[in-house]
């Protein structure tokens, strides 16, 4: 605080900013294989089938007031399964996640 001749001023701290961050994920995923009751691993149906799955997760988080956070989450997929009689495919999303957390503790504990 700066004390004027008439009045007390207060100094101004900077506006604190949001808390905010993002991640991005892919995997990939192709076999042909799948594991049998006792751990060996066996074809799918058929020697020539293949198994492809293709997933991508985004998270995104902001914090909206101090220890309140928002969440978000979006997952997409892409299966592919491909043998003689042909190939089929499916795509589209899953598990969509909107959370809200309150933290117990808003500010650092150190």
């Amino acid at each position: 605080m700066v004390r004027g001749r008439h009045r007390l001023v207060r100094s101004r701290h900077p506006r604190r900013r949001r808390p905010r961050w993002g991640r991005n994920r892919a995997t990939h995923h192709e076999t042909g294989c799948h594991f049998g009751f006792d751990g060996t691993t066996e074809p799918l149906f058929d020697e020539d089938a293949r198994s492809i799955t293709t997933s991508v997760n985004v998270t995104a988080a902001l914090g909206v007031v101090c220890g309140v956070d928002v969440w978000g989450q979006v997952l997409a997929h892409r299966l592919v399964f491909r043998n003689a009689v042909g190939t089929r495919r499916s795509t589209g999303l899953s598990d969509l996640l909107l959370e809200v957390e309150q933290s117990l503790h808003p500010q650092p504990l150190w």
